[in-house]
């Protein structure tokens, strides 16, 4: 490297060392609870050994009670350099730093450039409503800018913390022109000799704009920790009210759990209700239909009933409910009695899973993506231990006491519970199952009754602490925030005609997909059995493929959903389940049984985030998630499950090649109502942003709205946000 090169690395690797000592004050300075308010280019000065110190705290705030600051009066503010919730709300956190320092980096980037460049005060207001943010400097990377936009985030909960960015900016260096094949000739700076005290801001005089382009910052192969613990503890420590509701989220998993324990009992212990019913398999099947019914009934009652009674009350009917169906249900006896209480168990369960989902998108916002996802990880473990609990108690029927004779030409199946006795002449059909029961009694005791003593009790356990939380719990402090929430729904309103475009693609979204999951689980093992002449417990093996790459899904969604577009994201991703049926389509219709399992594992896999982030999809790019909005959600999901298993069974008893017909179909149906929805949340986007920003810009006694808002926005304006 030549003495020129060599100069300017060297001043790039002081800009990045820089960048690292002020994120190592700043933290300092949060520690103490202090907001800087201020911090810029031109507050950063410049010691012998290029020690940086920040300056200009006659703006600085402390905070003395909570994360946030609410400004009674108007204060100047470097309109450039500051967060919009300090603009446009007069709210001040330790997190409007943050904001700041992204801006400072752009500085150091351009080497002390004022940022913004070419945009006046007046206009750049305006722009930021509508998601503008800083353009990537030329001597940036990728990767940090998008540590930049990090720090703009719009929501100062989701922007990184200073402990974060030291940790980040201590990973960079400079790539010299070897590195990056330049051949261009470096000038050499005409200034190589630096004020001790100059400015941070002064610093782009000693490299030409030329030299600029032919270096950037990268990061070195070093671990970066992630911020979210220290957010979160941060978080815990000092704000009472994330501390209730982060309380009721640590529950709520537990109470899905319950739910998906709940839930999971329903399939391994079809046989044996079907035993204490004294029914056919074909009507022990209209179970799973009465569940699906109650929960299109509690849809319903939530819409009713959310914004009415307390939400702690809600969860501890539903859960006190189903403590109460759970331990009755092993003793119906009447085949009535046993599908009217299945009805009352999806009502129960659908009631305290649609409360739980919409108490934590009302309190976290914005925020529920993760909380959601993680939310619904836990149900499916629920739902994977309840089977692995319950096996120990199901009825076994053994081959020797089972009926078949050959005299008789006989045979009792196990899948369809039908015996053929066509051949003895002496017995009517319809008392077929009488010769088994009367025959082997013995062989038709069954236990299910403790697995659901089991479930009666976890679900009663789960009551308490929110029968706990409804008593202690200061409601005032999530109220709050509820009622902000509702405020700014009433303004964020989308015209009519968007928003029963919005409403229908949500509506379908909601059913197919549903349908989609629910009846390829439940009819995969069937496929593989008819189609393929599978052993049933081959085929079940299939089935258990599906949801632990669905349970892996879910899990890994939690880390990889936030980093992407929620729209772009579930488009790529209903993309990749209609790759999945058309593998399995093709494997069929050449008749290869590989399929079935490569199949099963991708659309386990990719169907596994679609139900929580529905919900996050719909805050985030369309409307609040209301109490009346869940239940149309609920409402559509359950029609989907109703209304599929009826139409796959009728035309799988033809060929159960229409299986695959009827998935991939509807697969493709979803990437295109998805694809809708891409278009859709543009649009939304766009009129959400512009009505919850609402600027007012006070000079001696006048007032300019949002009719005048190209008025001139000076330092001595005041901008609130009403």
């Amino acid at each position: 490297m030549d003495r020129q090169s060599y100069y300017i690395s060297e001043r790039l690797e002081e800009l990045a060392s820089i960048a690292v000592q002020v994120c190592n004050g700043m933290e300092y300075l949060n520690s103490k609870r202090i907001v800087h308010t201020d911090l810029s280019a031109k507050n950063v000065l410049i010691a012998d050994g290029i020690i940086a110190k920040i300056t200009g705290f006659g703006m600085a705030k402390i905070l003395s009670n909570g994360d946030t600051l609410k400004m009674d009066t108007a204060f100047p503010v470097p309109i450039k350099w500051t967060a919009p919730e300090v603009l446009l709300d007069k709210t001040i956190s330790i997190m409007t730093d943050v904001w700041s320092f992204g801006i400072l980096m752009v500085e150091i980037m351009m080497l002390g450039k004022e940022p913004y460049p070419g945009i006046k005060k007046q206009d750049l207001i305006p722009m930021m409503k509508t998601g503008y943010r800083h353009p990537q400097p030329e001597d940036c990377s990728d990767l940090i800018y998008d540590i930049l936009l990090r720090c703009w985030n719009e929501n100062p909960d989701e922007r990184p913390t200073f402990d974060f960015l030291y940790n980040f900016f201590d990973t960079v260096e400079v790539i010299n022109d070897e590195d990056i094949g330049s051949d261009d000739v470096m000038s050499v700076a005409s200034n190589e000799e630096e004020n001790a005290s100059s400015r941070l801001s002064d610093l782009h005089e000693d490299i030409l704009p030329t030299q600029r382009s032919k270096r950037a910052l990268v990061l070195k192969p070093k671990m970066i920790w992630s911020d979210s613990a220290v957010n979160l503890y941060r978080k815990l420590k000092n704000d009472k009210a994330y501390r209730q509701i982060f309380t009721v989220f640590a529950w709520s998993c537990f109470a899905f759990i319950v739910l998906g324990w709940n839930l999971g009992l329903g399939g391994p212990t079809l046989l044996d209700l079907q035993i204490i019913a004294n029914c056919s398999l074909e009507q022990a099947s209209l179970f799973f239909t009465a569940i699906a019914s109650g929960y299109m009934v509690s849809s319903l009652v939530i819409g009713v009933t959310f914004d009415r009674f307390d939400k702690f009350l809600h969860i501890i009917f539903g859960n006190v409910g189903i403590t109460i169906v759970m331990a009755a249900i092993p003793w119906c006896k009447y085949y009535e009695l046993m599908f009217t209480i299945h009805v009352l168990k999806g009502f129960l369960c659908g009631f305290s899973d649609g409360v739980a989902s919409t108490l934590l998108i009302h309190l976290l916002g914005q925020d529920c993506r993760r909380y959601i996802q993680i939310l619904h990880f836990f149900f499916t473990i629920g739902g994977m231990l309840s089977p692995l609990a319950a096996a120990p108690f199901l009825n076994q029927l053994e081959g020797s006491n089972m009926i078949k004779n050959e005299s008789y030409n006989g045979l009792f199946d196990m899948t369809t519970l039908r015996y053929n006795i066509s051949n003895v002449p002496t017995v009517q059909n319809s008392h077929n199952l009488l010769i088994l029961r009367n025959t082997s009694d013995s062989s038709l005791t069954t236990e299910i009754y403790k697995p659901y003593l089991i479930s009666a009790g976890l679900s009663l356990l789960s009551v308490v602490p929110f029968a706990v939380m409804y008593f202690t719990f200061n409601k005032k402090l999530t109220e709050t925030k509820q009622k902000k929430e509702t405020k700014e729904d009433k303004n964020c309103e989308l015209p009519i005609l968007l928003r029963i475009p919005v409403l229908l693609t949500v509506a379908l979204c909601s059913l197919v997909y549903t349908a989609l999951e629910d009846s390829f689980a439940s009819f995969l093992a069937t496929f593989a059995v008819k189609q393929y002449q599978w052993d049933k417990s081959v085929a079940s093996y299939a089935t258990s493929l599906y949801w632990a790459s669905f349970s892996g899904g879910s899990f890994i969604g939690i880390f990889i959903a936030p980093l992407f577009d929620l729209s772009k994201f579930l488009t790529f991703y209903s993309l990749m389940i209609v790759s999945s049926f058309t593998v399995l389509l093709l494997t069929t219709l050449y008749g290869f049984d590989g399929g079935i399992w490569a199949s099963a594992a991708i659309c386990g896999f990719f169907m596994s985030v679609f139900f929580p982030l529905f919900f996050a999809w719909t805050e985030e790019d369309f409307l609040h998630v209301s109490a009346r909005v869940t239940a149309l959600i609920m409402l559509s999901g359950s029609s989907g499950v109703i209304i599929n298993p009826i139409i796959l069974g009728k035309l799988m008893e033809v060929s159960p090649v229409w299986f695959c017909y009827i998935l991939l179909g509807e697969s493709i149906a979803l990437f295109l109502l998805f694809c809708v929805g891409t278009l859709l949340s543009k649009r939304t986007k766009k009129i959400r942003m512009m009505s919850e920003l609402e600027i007012r810009v006070d000079r001696n006694g006048e007032t300019y709205e949002n009719g005048n808002i190209d008025a001139k926005v000076n330092k001595g304006f005041e901008i609130t946000k009403f």
